[in-house]
Parts: structure tokens; sequence; C-alpha cells
């Protein structure tokens, strides 16, 4: 520029912008953070922290407000003041139709509303409006509906206010931080809303060449798939039914081990969660999924995950798992079983038991209410087995038809006092510090095919099952006998 004989040039500055958290529940960061005690209702504001985190990965300054009560004069207030300083606000939460939600209504009065919801799922609570030259956006309380407005509308507005546009096939994948595309196979039918667009979270792994994926959770509130995802689509509003076999593509946000991935499909077991970080150390890689027992027999007979695990009781015979194993592979010569290790199975109640349950035949009392497992867990067979010997029918049990699809997830119910009893492992009771009741002590088994012994993941899950400190783990969380 000085060679060119010009000592200063004219640039577009970048946009100020403002993230105001909002609501009576909501406790700042810090104090939440610091606090011993948090009182039933109240939430810590950490979505500043993702907002914060996306503009930092974009490149563009914010300023975070103090957190605001639902309080529309306040609120009104603050705007004002602060509107003419800032090229974008943001303001959280209030975005519902509740006689707290009162964003929009702001909007109507301060200002030029834009638009108010989305066709699309999450973040279909948005809405937006002029504000004199200010861009005000209401963002979803709900952390994924706040990440897809993000991706979808603030950083679109970012490019507009530095750059005076934006290309439509670039600015997604753009503000996501996507890694790259890949064409994915879903593993399981997903179902979306016809008429509204849909972002889908996918965890991915690859079978025989093929890279597949299934869908994460879909909630709008949920971290977990949120912080667990190795990809996400966009599905068209056109789209309705996928069926499993279909063709997605979709943005990778994280670089996965495709070679050394190996996928878990079947019943859940917190212990064998645990085993990841041995895996990784080992120099393979990990996804578990808990879909049951019979569901990750199904899934490896398709070849839908590299191996399983079973806990199967057999009414007939009372075995364990043979019997499945027969009628799922019958003589197929390269499926390997591995016993892992014994586990106490039993009734978990809630801490002193109140209604004093002492056996499977109480669940047939009117004051009693079980949370129960999926179709398909092996805890729920065991179940139906013992209530059959007991001659109670399943009808008769309160909560017979509620599901849980972990033992931690039926356990906290419990703990939370949504349900009496659920049948689960001593592991997890323990934990929660919860009653227990043994009933039985059952083998858990590792069920896979010996072609796949070679893959660097299996060699370094092989290896991790002999881990002395993944071991001492399992001993201390009490409720496992290995094998002799």
């Amino acid at each position: 520029i000085a060679l060119a004989g010009l000592s200063e040039v004219q640039v577009a500055r970048r946009p100020r912008t403002l993230y105001i958290p909002t609501g009576d529940e909501i406790v700042p960061l810090e104090e939440w953070l610091r606090a011993e005690v948090r009182q039933p209702g109240q939430v810590g504001e950490t979505n500043s922290l993702l907002v914060t985190g996306y503009f930092s990965q974009w490149g563009f300054p914010v300023d975070v407000a103090p957190c605001l009560p639902d309080d529309p004069d306040r609120m009104a207030s603050f705007l004002q003041e602060h509107r003419d300083r800032y090229d974008l606000i943001l303001l959280c939460a209030g975005s519902a139709k509740g006689e707290r939600d009162h964003t929009f209504s702001l909007f109507e009065r301060m200002g030029e509303p834009l638009f108010r919801w989305l066709l699309m799922k999450p973040g279909r609570p948005a809405s937006a409006a002029l504000l004199g030259r200010t861009v005000a956006v209401n963002l979803p309380g709900f952390p994924m509906s706040n990440a897809v407005i993000l991706w979808s509308i603030v950083y679109p507005i970012l490019q507009l206010l530095s750059r005076g546009g934006f290309d439509e096939k670039t600015v997604f994948p753009q503000a996501i931080g996507a890694l790259g595309t890949e064409e994915l196979m879903l593993m399981s039918p997903y179902s979306s809303s016809h008429g509204r667009e849909e972002w889908v979270r996918l965890k991915c792994a690859e079978l025989e060449g093929v890279r597949k994926a299934y869908p994460l959770p879909s909630g709008a509130s949920s971290l977990w798939s949120f912080s667990e995802m190795d990809a996400v689509a966009l599905l068209p509003s056109a789209a309705a039914e996928l069926p499993r076999g279909s063709s997605i593509e979709a943005w990778m946000v994280r670089d996965v081990p495709w070679g050394n991935r190996i996928l878990f499909q079947g019943s859940n077991d917190p212990a064998l969660e645990r085993i990841a970080t041995s895996v990784r150390r080992q120099g393979g890689d990990i996804v578990l999924r808990s879909i049951g027992s019979l569901g990750g027999l199904a899934a490896l007979a398709r070849g839908d995950c590299h191996l399983t695990a079973c806990h199967l009781l057999h009414p007939g015979t009372g075995t364990y798992n043979t019997p499945y194993l027969e009628e799922f592979f019958g003589g197929d010569g390269d499926i390997v079983r591995r016993l892992i290790f014994f586990r106490q199975q039993g009734m978990i109640l809630r801490r002193g038991n109140p209604k004093s349950i002492r056996s499977v035949g109480d669940l047939r009392r009117p004051d009693v209410s079980l949370v129960n497992r999926q179709t398909g867990a092996g805890t729920r067979v065991l179940l139906d087995v013992l209530l059959m010997e007991e001659g109670v029918e399943p009808g008769e049990v309160q909560g017979y038809d509620n599901q849980s699809v972990t033992h931690f997830d039926a356990a906290n119910k419990v703990a939370l006092g949504f349900a009496d009893v659920a049948l689960g492992i001593k592991s997890v009771a323990d934990a929660l510090h919860l009653d227990f009741l043994p009933l039985c002590e059952e083998p858990y088994e590792l069920v896979y095919r010996a072609s796949h012994d070679g893959h660097p993941g299996m060699r370094a899950l092989l290896s991790a099952l002999e881990d002395k400190a993944w071991r001492s783990d399992v001993e201390a969380m009490g409720g496992y006998r290995w094998p002799a």
C-alpha cells in the first residue's frame, strides 16, 4: 500500500455484536460455577460459551451483556440504550408463546419485524427485526436450536454486514466449521417433519468399505448429541421418510478415524462404556451405541456393526444367549463369543425402599410403579421371564410401557421419584446411592465375526479388555465378577 503512495485505505469494519441472555431462571455463569447448592428450576447461563465460541471461530468480536430478567420494560430499556452502539444484537430465549416470552412483542413495539418462526427443526422459535440500523435476532434457549440459528441466520447476517453478501453454497459449511462433505448410508430409518427443513446429527463408522451413519437423538436440548456428532446434515423440507440404506450428504465436523474405528451396537453396560479410553490408548477407536441385546444381534447379522454384546435369558431352556445366537446365525463358523464378566441384576429401588418391595410379585401392586427397558433389551427379556414365573401379567404392572434405553436412565427415574423400581445392575444402583435387591447373576458376552480380528480397532479392543486400569475401574464399580 505504501509503495502505491497511499497512507491509508478505507476498509469495511467488522460488525459489532451484543449477546444478551434473558430469563428469570438464568444464573450468571460465574455464580453458577461457584455455587455449592443449585436451586431446582435454575439454569446456568452457558449459551454465551456457545455463542462466543462460534464468533471466535468465525473471526468476529462479540460482547456479552449481563443476564436480564423476564421483564419487558427492563428489556426494552436495555435495548433502547444499546441499539445504536451495535450492528447486531442477539437476545437469547423468550422466543416461545408463554406469558414470560416477550421478545417478539418488543420487536414489534420497537422496530420492524422481519420474521417470526421458521419452517426448520430445531430452531423454529427464532425471530428477527430491524431496530433502526441494527439487526436484532432472537435465539432460542435450547442449545441445539441456538446453534442452528447461529449457523443459518447469524453467520449469513455477519457476512452481509462485513462483505455485502455470501455464497449460498458455502455459507452453511463455513458457519458450521465443516471439514468437508461425505456421502453416508443410513444404518437406521429416519422420519423427518414434512414441510420443514431439519438438521440431523450423525455418528459415523466404516463397515466393509462403506461409510455409514446413524442419527443421534434429535432433541433441541440434547447437549450430548451436539457434543457427540461426527457430522450434520440439513434435510430439505420435502424429505419425510428416509429408509435404512438411504444415502445422505453430510458436513463432517470431526476428523473421523475411519480405518481405526469400530462400531459396537448392543446391550448397554456402564463398565464397557469405560473401555473407550483404553481402546484409544491402544491406537484404535470405538463408538458404543446402546440398542439392546436383540437389536445388537440383528445389527451384527445385517452388517451394521463390528461387534455386539448380549445377556439374553431363554425362557424355554433357562440358558443364556446360545438359543438366540443359533436363531440369528445358525452354524455360522465366523461368529466368535467372548464372556467378558458376570454382573448382578436385580431391582433398583428408591433409597430406604419406602414401598417395602420384596419380590417381583410386588410389581402387581397398584401402588408400585416401574420404569422398564426398551423392547429387545436383555434386562426386559429377564423381567418378562421373572414376571411369567411369578404369574404376573405385564398389563398388571404400573409403568410396564414406561421405557428407558440405559441402566442409568432407568435408575435416574427411580432416584428422581418418577418410578419406584427398575430392573437393572448393581453398579448403577450403587453409583446413585439407591437400594438394590439382587435377583440373579448373568453372563455378559461380546459377539463378533472372526473376520474382523485383523481390524485395528478390534485388536485395540481385545488388548484393552486385559488392561489393568480398566479392570480395576470395573472392580471398583461393584456388582461384577470376572470369569474363572
